[in-house]
């Protein structure tokens, strides 16, 4: 009989060999705080494990495309205590610098971490948990992801009033005094920089669209929205934080919404103002 048992001894049940996981950790986004949204606003998540000394024991990245509704992975971890970090929706806008230690995780845009021109950064959210793993037992646990941008949606209206004659866009804009790095400490922090968002130019009906994100934790009421033609003249400048005071937002409770933007340039006369413009409208302007 003993014989007989033997073949089995070395399953998952006892001392978990690499291909076996003893750990389901599920990820979940809840933006109003009950139902969750995960699929909806998230499609990948990068999974970091740190161990008890803070340094990056495995790196798993997910699809959310296998997710539905809420996305769970498997691991397979020793026995000690271990923090995990999930990352959702690093796409091409997003580097994790220096991942080796969670002091100096740092999540920023290829072109900073580059020392290029900063676009825009990725629609990201964070999660973190503490787990503890014990000798012969499976663990199920789950993170709370949160947003850690805010968004843009931008519409320049009436380009035609500055346009050159080749398809160039004839305007673009920046926003001033981002900080452009996130860390699991501080947040947002590092030295104030420019970003430059793109945007799409329709020449047929004068108009400009664009989307970005910024990192959550900057002073709204220090960064400046510039418009400038193409030969870099400044043409208006709005202040960010006051326009979303005067459009009824507090710069520092956003939720997790697209800040929907507008220039409309008149002749001489420039407006910038938050207001929800419908995307319907555009479509038959975007040939």
């Amino acid at each position: 009989m003993i014989m007989l048992l033997l073949p089995f001894l070395g399953g998952c049940i006892f001392d978990p060999p690499e291909e076996c996981d003893n750990v389901s950790i599920a990820f979940r986004y809840r933006p109003d705080g009950t139902e969750c949204r995960f699929s909806r606003y998230i499609g990948h998540v990068t999974l970091l494990v740190y161990g008890d000394d803070n340094r990056l024991v495995q790196e798993k990245p997910l699809s959310g495309e296998l997710c539905n509704g809420i996305c769970n992975t498997g691991l397979n971890l020793s026995p000690g205590s271990y923090s995990l970090v999930a990352v959702g929706n690093a796409y091409g806008q997003t580097v994790l610098c220096s991942s080796e230690t969670m002091e100096t995780l740092a999540i920023t845009s290829p072109q900073y971490a580059e020392g290029l021109r900063i676009i825009s950064n990725d629609s990201l959210y964070l999660g973190r948990k503490e787990l503890t793993i014990p000798k012969y037992d499976y663990v199920e646990d789950t993170i709370d992801l949160e947003s850690i941008h805010i968004g843009f949606r931008l519409l320049v209206r009436g380009l035609r009033n500055i346009a050159t004659k080749n398809e160039t866009p004839p305007a673009y804009i920046t926003l001033d005094n981002l900080l452009p790095v996130y860390s699991l400490s501080e947040g947002a922090t590092d030295p104030p920089q420019t970003y430059y968002p793109a945007g799409t130019y329709y020449q047929s009906s004068g108009i400009m669209v664009s989307e970005f994100n910024i990192f959550r934790g900057n002073n709204l009421s220090n960064v400046f929205l510039t418009l400038y033609d193409s030969n870099n003249q400044e043409l208006k400048q709005s202040n960010l934080g006051l326009l979303l005071q005067q459009a009824g937002f507090d710069p520092g409770n956003i939720g997790d919404i697209d800040i929907p933007l507008e220039i409309i340039i008149t002749g001489l006369d420039i407006t910038i103002t938050i207001n929800n413009w419908d995307e319907e409208e555009l479509i038959p302007l975007m040939h």
